[in-house]
C-alpha cells in the first residue's frame, strides 16, 4: 500500500474544516476546483509545490497530508494515558522527596534501582504507580484543549473553543437543582395550557412594547365567542 493511499481523504477533510467551498480553497492555492477534484478522489498525485503551498496558506503539515502521521496543524497531540503516568511519577517523587512517605520512599528507590534481582516490568511499574495518578480534572482538561489546538493555527479560534470546552466542563460538574428543575418545567406546562385555553400569547420585546399573537385585550372585557 502506498503512503499516499489517503491523501484525498485528508485533503478533502482540510477543505471541510476550512469552511470553504472546493472552489475559494483553490483559488487561495492559485490552482484549479478540478485539480482539487481530481486529488480528491485520488486521480492525480499532487507535487511538491502544491504541497508548499497548502502548507503555506492553511499552516498544514506536509507528513499529516502525505501518509496521516501527527495532527493535521502539525505537532503531536498528548496521550491521556501517559500524561497520567508522568503525574503519577512526580506525585511520587513529591511525596518521597518533600513528605518524606515511606511507602513513597521505598516505591522510589525500588523503581529506580537498576540493580533490582528480577528487573520490574514496564506493566507491573505501571501497576504501582496508580496510585499516585493524582492528577486533577483541570489538569487534564488543559490537555484535552491542548490536543484540540492542534486542529487550528487560528489564535481567536484556539480561545474561543478553550474557553466552550472548560464552560461545557465546569457546566457538567455543577449539581443538578432537582427542585428547580421540576418547578421550571411544571411552570411551562401551565403557561402552555393557560395560552392554548384563552388563545393569548403575549411576547414583551421592549420595557414598553408588547407584541401579541392571537387575541389580546387589555382594560377591557373581553368579547364572547360564538
Amino acid at each position: 500500500m502506498s503512503t499516499l493511499d489517503g491523501l484525498g481523504a485528508r485533503l478533502s477533510e482540510l477543505v471541510r474544516s476550512t469552511g470553504l467551498s472546493q472552489q475559494d480553497f483553490a483559488e487561495r492555492l492559485e490552482t484549479s476546483p478540478s485539480f482539487i477534484s481530481d486529488i480528491v478522489r485520488g486521480v492525480k498525485r499532487p507535487g511538491s509545490e502544491f504541497l508548499h503551498k497548502v502548507r503555506e496558506a492553511f499552516g498544514v503539515s506536509i507528513d499529516w497530508l502525505l501518509d496521516g502521521s501527527g495532527a493535521m496543524r502539525g505537532g503531536r497531540p498528548i496521550e491521556i494515558d501517559s500524561f497520567k503516568l508522568i503525574a503519577a511519577q512526580i506525585e511520587l517523587a513529591r511525596l518521597a522527596t518533600i513528605d518524606g512517605e515511606p511507602k513513597a520512599l521505598t516505591l522510589l528507590r525500588q523503581l529506580c534501582s537498576a540493580e533490582e534481582a528480577k528487573p520490574i516490568s514496564a506493566e507491573r511499574m505501571g501497576e504501582l504507580l496508580k496510585p499516585y495518578a493524582k492528577a486533577s480534572d483541570e489538569t487534564l482538561l488543559a490537555a484535552l484543549i491542548y490536543n484540540s489546538h492542534l486542529w487550528t493555527t487560528n489564535a481567536e479560534e484556539r480561545i474561543r473553543g478553550g474557553i466552550s470546552t472548560a464552560s461545557a466542563f465546569f457546566e457538567s460538574k455543577r449539581p443538578l437543582d432537582i427542585l428547580k428543575a421540576v418547578l421550571g418545567a411544571a411552570g411551562a406546562d401551565a403557561g402552555a395550557a393557560d395560552a392554548a385555553a384563552t388563545g393569548v400569547h403575549q411576547v414583551n420585546i421592549g420595557s414598553r412594547v408588547r407584541a401579541a399573537a392571537g387575541d389580546y385585550y387589555e382594560g377591557r372585557k373581553r368579547p364572547k365567542r360564538d
